[in-house]
Formats: structure tokens, sequence, C-alpha cells
């Protein structure tokens, strides 16, 4: 009889460790921040809003003059390092809400962790070509704050974007 209980224990042990491992690593986030993930962030929907939304990244756009004032972490031919951002448009109207972003790039999607004072957001979007970045944000806080995104990469310091009610860009300057 004790024979039949240690194997019943030691079974039952065995089975909770894989479940738990198996919960474990399907909980694991996507995004290399450890933050909870956009859902679906290639939606039918970003797919259409992409289609309407045209940023030429040139010279006249909102987003070509530097604003971002102090130097910050990256390096030239990339995109991960810190970013400030800034949005208009939804609550802020034609005001700027401006914060700071994290950006970090997987594979051929780039993840963009942005923070002002209405909150956290996280962006996900896939690599279309060269320059385009399409993809979703979600407020952290609030699941039902999402929205499509589309930027435009300019140059290693320049990203124009848009979302569902106005823009939401990203500047930074590279320390040298």
């Amino acid at each position: 009889m004790r024979r039949w209980w240690s194997f019943a224990l030691v079974f039952a042990v065995a089975l909770a460790a894989t479940s738990f491992t198996l919960a474990t690593q399907e909980e694991k986030p996507r995004n290399p921040f450890g933050v909870g993930d956009v859902t679906d962030p290639d939606g039918a929907d970003v797919k259409e809003f992409a289609e309407k939304v045209k940023l030429p990244g040139d010279g006249q756009d909102a987003n070509a003059a530097q604003w971002s004032e102090k130097p910050t972490e990256g390096k030239t031919a990339s995109l991960d390092g810190e970013w400030f951002s800034r949005w208009n448009g939804g609550g802020a109207a034609n005001n700027w809400e401006a914060g700071t972003a994290k950006v970090k790039a997987v594979g051929d999607r780039v993840y963009i962790l942005y923070e002002d004072k209405t909150g956290k957001y996280l962006i996900d979007a896939r690599r279309e070509g060269k320059r385009r970045l399409v993809g979703r944000y979600v407020n952290l806080a609030a699941e039902s704050d999402s929205s499509p995104w589309v930027g435009v990469v300019v140059d290693d310091e320049r990203i124009d974007g848009e979302w569902g009610s106005g823009r939401w860009d990203l500047r930074r300057k590279i320390a040298d």
C-alpha cells in the first residue's frame, strides 16, 4: 500500500511541476518588456487603417523639427534604445502629450513601451519594408484603450507616427 501512495505522490508532484512549467511558458509575453501583450496587433482593422495612412516623412511634417532636447542612449543603424515620444488627438485634442519610450526590435517586430502622465502604453508593430511599421497600441491599465498605429522610420532619430485619432511621433538625439 505504501508503494502505491509513494508512486501516486511522486506522479502528482511531477504532474504539478509540468503543469506549472506549461502555464508559465504560455503566460510569457511576446514583447521584450515583460508587460501585457497587445491583442491582435496584425488585425484586419490594423491593415485597413494602414492602407489609409500616408506619412511622407519629409521636412514639412510636424515631427521634422528636432524637439528632443537631451541626448539619449541608442546606436545609429538601430531603433533600439531610449526615445522621447509625443501624441495628440483624442483626449489631448490639439495639444501634445509628451513622454518617454523604450524601443526594442525583435525579428520583424518593433515594440515601443511609452510612458507619460496619462499612463503606460505598448505599441506592437510589424516591419513592412525598411521604413514602415504597422501595428496596434494598448493602454496597459485599460485594455479597451487600443487603436491601430502606423509609423515611418525617417532616420535613426525620427519616427513619424499616426494612430486612430491623431499623431504619435518619436524623436531622439543619439549621444555622441
